[in-house]
């Protein structure tokens, strides 16, 4: 079980390794067309007429449920025999969680029309992953279900899997409402259309065992006495065919996918620096990125994504009274299709399933306070709330896995550092870093990433950020003249 939840948690990362949480840039004035990721009136406040991201990729992974001994990035590189290194489900008591985030960005456009007015148009690639187990006990001496079992007696068990991700198109608009010599105030929305391109979730509820002694050995075994198993994903898997071109099978997966809506809007509120302004031919200009602090709000992420069922899927609840721990152990699964009519002959009900399944974006509130510090120093506070529980059963949700960040940078047009320092949902505290040199930004979201090319006891917590942009040339300032 150890090397399926490993091979799991690989494929994950394998599919965003292509790797929102591009820290460094959050509030500055620089951050161009990708503030609309973080603020949808953010985009009408950037120092740049215009700006053009040829390419970002960001990747957050956060693991509580396994670690990896003797291991680097070498060996685990090779999924067949992990090159010696040793996959263990974490020790103790507790829960266990995985959960990561990424997106994938591509030539994404910006155009301030006027000093109040701008637009940005972007096209990404998202994924949301979330794996919890409630508290159960566990430690590497386990070696069956029954000693499993027999160490969490009396204990019942929830667990689940919820994957979710799509392709959008995003439009943003941002306004500034009020402008004077003191303060600018703005308001934006970014509407996204989505297309579902990959669902799943998978759960455990309330599965229950109760304690049995063997009269001929006098040992102990479990017979499951209540709960049930639920199964979703896509239907578009099913269409894959091992025999057809990679073009026959990029269309076969895209057929019945759906098309849905994504809203996001904030709000941003600018103290000025009223030193900071300059004469030019055109009259008295003030620089967007000398403010004395910087407010924002908004509400991100206000979508659902809708996939067709699998005929795989399934849900399964009241077990029979013959489903013991030994059989269970004997099940010979080999596909989610045997998986489905094996757990028909386990358990009583099975509960219809209609034709599609939804999976909620990760809405949440964000806030945040930018205070200028002078010499090109800043200080950023950013603060997430998740609108909803991954755990609530009811409707299936993906989540950020941001919670608190404080970043101080540096920078200037050209250049930058930034040290973010992160506190996310998992109580993980994560110190990272990125540099920006002209146009490439490059990110890590843990300084201690070196470990992972030597071996080390792996828990692959953290990920990292590229960002690829092109800039108007700066303009010389013709002369600087203080406003009294």
């Amino acid at each position: 079980m150890k090397y399926i939840l490993l091979s799991f948690t690989l494929i994950i990362i394998a599919s965003t390794a292509l790797a929102q949480s591009y820290n460094a840039i959050k509030g500055s004035s620089y951050a161009g067309v990708e503030a609309m990721y973080n603020n949808p009136a953010s985009t009408v406040n950037s120092v740049f007429k215009w700006d053009v991201q040829l390419m970002s990729t960001q990747l957050s992974f956060s693991n509580s449920a396994f670690r990896i001994d003797n291991a680097s990035l070498n060996s685990l590189s090779n999924t067949n025999d992990f090159n010696g290194a040793n996959p263990q489900i974490t020790n103790g008591s507790g829960s266990r969680n995985i959960n990561s985030n990424f997106d994938f960005n591509l030539l994404n456009f910006r155009f301030k029309i006027n000093n109040k007015n701008a637009i940005a148009f972007g096209l990404r690639l998202r994924t949301f992953d979330d794996l919890h187990a409630d508290p159960f006990t566990y430690n590497d001496s386990i070696s069956s279900l029954n000693q499993f079992l027999q160490i969490n007696s009396g204990k019942t068990f929830n667990a689940y899997a919820t994957h979710s991700g799509w392709m959008e198109f995003d439009l943003n608009y941002s306004r500034v409402l009020v402008d004077n010599y003191h303060e600018r105030f703005s308001a934006g929305i970014t509407m996204g259309y989505m297309i579902g391109l990959s669902g799943f979730h998978a759960a455990l509820d309330n599965i229950a065992f109760s304690e049995n002694i063997n009269p001929i050995n006098n040992e102990s075994y479990y017979t499951l006495t209540g709960g049930g198993a639920k199964l979703r994903y896509s239907a578009n898997y099913d269409n894959l065919d091992s025999n057809a071109t990679v073009r026959e099978n990029i269309n076969n997966f895209l057929s019945g996918t759906h098309a849905a809506l994504n809203l996001n809007v904030g709000i941003e509120y600018i103290i000025k620096n009223e030193d900071s302004y300059t004469y030019t031919s055109s009259g008295h200009e003030w620089d967007l990125s000398n403010y004395s602090w910087k407010f924002g709000a908004s509400i991100m992420d206000l979508g659902t994504n809708r996939f067709n069922y699998s005929i795989n899927s399934f849900d399964k609840q009241v077990p029979t009274q013959k489903l013991t721990d030994t059989a269970i152990a004997s099940y010979d699964i080999n596909s989610l299709g045997n998986l489905r009519d094996t757990l028909s002959n386990s358990f009583v009900v099975s509960h219809p399933l209609p034709s599609t399944f939804t999976i909620a974006n990760p809405t949440r509130l964000v806030v945040y306070a930018d205070k200028n510090l002078g010499h090109n120093f800043y200080a950023n506070f950013e603060a997430t709330l998740n609108f909803f529980s991954t755990r609530s059963q009811e409707r299936v949700r993906t989540k950020e896995l941001n919670m608190l960040v404080l970043t101080p940078r540096w920078e200037t047009r050209v250049w930058g550092l930034y040290l973010p320092v992160q506190f996310n949902t998992q109580t993980q505290l994560w110190v990272g870093a990125a540099v920006k040199m002209g146009p490439l930004l490059i990110g890590i979201h843990r300084l201690d990433f070196f470990k992972i090319f030597s071996n080390n006891t792996q828990t692959l917590n953290g990920g990292g950020y590229v960002l690829l942009s092109i800039y108007p040339f700066s303009k010389k300032k013709e002369e600087e003249c203080p406003h009294y």
